[in-house]
């Protein structure tokens, strides 16, 4: 679910299959902040991860309709920095179970559901706090929390400050090498992309969105995308992708047969 603009909006009763992960939520004085219907006979929540939440004067942070002792597991849960004010009871089943007593406190990481180790297909199923995830500095915000930025709108740009690549000779079918019609593009944009051995020089502010990358006819061991952009310090996510895919396997036109995706 994607809401944006609108001076206000409500939503309500929503019933929510499958898998679902949550990031940045505030919750402030509900009666049950999330309740999830999680069944093994009937279609049901099958696994949440909660991350970077802020629950405040909160009876239940979360209620599970049930809660399964072995697999098949009924709700895999997976909880991140959740930072609980006034929160009696973190985790219960609809029974009236209590899986995880909360108050004011942080949960660093918790989890109930399978836990995999190597190779193993089975798993251990547990319920408790693991180890947490190591996240870079340079992922996080200065609350420690995971930073996201939404995909950009160029909202202050003009039309005459984007040049476009097309209009420089580039067809982008897939097919055709566009090598000179965006170095054209970028000539007129007066960017400089520079290659070294060793430390940049420079820092960039790059973005690449709604864009597709493919391989064309079998490429076994080809590097699609190379990323070695360092954003300036002054500006956290500077350098990024949205909505850009990368896609290896074959497609249409891609001159591939199903033999050549196997050897791939």
């Amino acid at each position: 679910m994607f809401i944006e603009n609108g001076s206000g909006g409500f939503m309500g009763d929503l019933t929510l299959n499958g898998g679902w992960t949550f990031q940045g939520i505030l919750l402030n004085n509900c009666k049950i902040g999330f309740d999830l219907f999680t069944s093994s006979s009937t279609q049901g929540v099958g696994a949440v991860a909660i991350i970077d939440a802020e629950v405040k004067d909160t009876p239940t942070f979360l209620r599970m309709s049930q809660s399964s002792e072995t697999p098949p597991l009924t709700g895999s849960l997976a909880l991140d920095n959740i930072r609980l004010t006034n929160v009696p009871v973190a985790v219960s089943t609809a029974s009236g179970r209590t899986l995880l007593y909360g108050g004011t406190m942080r949960i660093e990481s918790w989890a109930h559901g399978m836990v995999y180790t190597g190779a193993d297909p089975d798993g251990q199923l547990i319920r408790g706090s693991i180890h947490p995830t190591h996240k870079p500095a340079s992922l996080l915000t200065p609350d420690g929390k995971v930073f996201g930025k939404m995909h950009p709108q160029y909202e202050n740009l003009r039309v005459a400050d984007i040049i476009s690549i097309k209009a420089c000779g580039a067809l982008g079918d897939g097919r055709t090498d566009d090598t000179v019609a965006i170095q054209k593009a970028l000539n007129e944009a007066s960017l400089q992309v520079f290659g070294c051995s060793d430390f940049p020089t420079d820092f960039l502010v790059g973005h690449m969105c709604d864009m597709l990358f493919a391989t064309i006819g079998p490429a076994a061991g080809a590097i699609v995308v190379e990323w070695n952009v360092k954003e300036p310090v002054d500006q956290q996510g500077g350098a990024g992708m949205w909505d850009t895919h990368i896609r290896l396997g074959g497609g249409r036109e891609l001159l591939m047969d199903p033999g050549d995706r196997d050897r791939d």
